[in-house]
């Protein structure tokens, strides 16, 4: 550190010049873990997280388990993604195809004044946590053999008899979207004795960005971009 003496109007005056290295630096996030299209994480005790995976086949979306070491095992599959009408990475002229044609569309634009490429499809996001249930944004709940909107989204709320955590994995199955679609409700259950009891709350709005829980007002906040909207619905 350099140290500089001024003199003005009778004032001693010291002025610090600090060392290149004593200059803030910073920080470098530390790698932790990698997986496609994932959501806001939800933070358990001791360090864990959950993450919702969307996907790029039909009702494959997932809910992700990660220990303190990013270490992964899947809880939840099986969420009603859009299927067919998900983005797809490098799919730029919407044909639903990556191909070289792509490419073109790519360079085009980017050395030949061409027209800009689609933008990226809005996808559905977005998961809280309360107690012990998971509050998931996913793709629209369609009857069987129809295609679901990729402008839409549904709201499911995931409740654990176990607790949040790691658990086996349920499986949501085209069986028991057909009974949400019916009754509003599901439990799944698998080898062992806890059972994962799912509920439609929210199905057919405009694609949901992200949910906010707001335990004053007693409020599942909805957040949607691609309609510019802030909506909600009473706790569930």
């Amino acid at each position: 550190m350099n140290t500089r003496i001024h003199i003005a109007a009778g004032v001693l005056l010291l002025a610090f010049t600090p060392s290149p290295g004593l200059l803030a630096q910073p920080v470098q996030p530390t790698f932790f873990h990698v997986t496609p299209s994932p959501s806001r994480p939800v933070v358990l005790p001791g360090g864990s997280l959950l993450i919702g995976v969307r996907a790029l086949a039909p009702n494959t979306g997932s809910v992700v388990f990660l220990d303190s070491d990013g270490d992964e095992a899947g809880i939840l599959r099986g969420l009603p993604y859009a299927g067919a009408n998900a983005y797809r990475p490098g799919e730029l002229n919407g044909d639903g195809v990556v191909d070289v044609v792509d490419v073109f569309k790519l360079v085009n634009f980017l050395f030949a004044q061409g027209p800009a490429p689609l933008p990226t499809p809005l996808e559905p996001d977005g998961m809280v946590a309360r107690g012990s249930s998971l509050y998931i944004a996913t793709g629209e709940l369609v009857p069987a053999l129809q295609s679901p909107s990729p402008n839409r989204s549904a709201v499911l709320r995931i409740t654990f008899s176990s607790g949040l955590g790691f658990h086996e994995a349920f499986v949501l199955r085209s069986e028991d979207v057909a009974t949400l679609l019916h009754t509003g409700t599901v439990v799944l259950t698998h080898t062992a004795n806890d059972t994962a009891t799912v509920k439609l709350l929210v199905n057919g709005v405009p694609v949901i960005s992200d949910l906010m829980v707001d335990e004053t007002t007693g409020r599942l906040y909805i957040l949607s971009r691609a309609e510019n909207s802030l909506s909600f619905i009473p706790l569930q």
